[in-house]
């Protein structure tokens, strides 16, 4: 449903959906060819997750994510080894068929909310009472720590120390609904953030059996 953005008569007028703007998209008219970084896949629960999402058009370093009333739908490339590129919330929801491939969609809120809910339970049933256990929720979902694109500057901060997803999942005019974890093992599955902001994009499976718990993939964590 669009909202139009009225204006005096024979003045131009402007098209918004979510907050979003409606013209050219900052890496032109589609993302390109998408793909996952890799084939590998995440089975935690009922769910099953991809590897970040990267596209053709987004390998540049420019990014404009918009302001308030009017985001862009726009992406850039991360540096980091191993990292998927960084869209906006408007790219991910203006181009959600284009970016999950057939039988993948875009993650809910709820879709976060229960992944929380499963490392919850892995991590007790692994680690258990155990304080010094070197097993991390989030390594079960193999987070790489992309940081995020600033939606005025396009720099990239917090890369290294957090990740963040963005969910399908409106919080308001100007805010969407994301995940985020950082290295001390702390998951916000409710986190919400400008929609002009740059975050890492994974898709989701959902299956009407859970999986096996699977190992935990162990990382080295960076000493004081």
């Amino acid at each position: 449903m669009c909202t139009l953005s009225a204006t005096a008569q024979g003045a131009r007028s402007t098209a918004t959906q979510n907050g979003c703007n409606r013209s050219a998209a900052g890496f032109g008219a589609n993302p390109g060819r998408v793909s996952f970084k890799t084939d590998r896949t995440w089975k935690i629960g009922k769910q099953e997750w991809s590897d970040v999402v990267i596209a053709a058009n987004c390998q540049k370093e420019t990014f404009s994510g918009g302001a308030s009333g009017s985001f862009n739908a726009d992406c850039r490339k991360n540096p980091q080894e191993g990292g998927g590129d960084l869209f906006s919330w408007c790219a991910v929801i203006r181009f959600q068929r284009q970016l999950c491939a057939r039988g993948w969609s875009i993650p809910t809120r709820d879709d976060f909310v229960e992944l929380q809910r499963t490392l919850d339970e892995n991590h007790r049933r692994v680690a258990g009472r155990n304080a010094e256990s070197p097993v991390r929720r989030f390594m079960w979902f193999g987070p790489t720590f992309e940081g995020f694109a600033v939606n005025a500057s396009g720099d990239i901060i917090n890369q290294g120390a957090y990740a963040y997803y963005w969910s399908q999942s409106e919080f308001g005019p100007d805010h969407g609904f994301h995940l985020s974890f950082n290295l001390s093992d702390d998951i916000f599955p409710q986190s919400n953030s400008n929609k002009g902001m740059g975050f890492t994009l994974r898709c989701i499976k959902h299956h009407p059996k859970a999986f096996p718990m699977q190992t935990p993939v162990m990382v080295e964590m960076p000493r004081d």
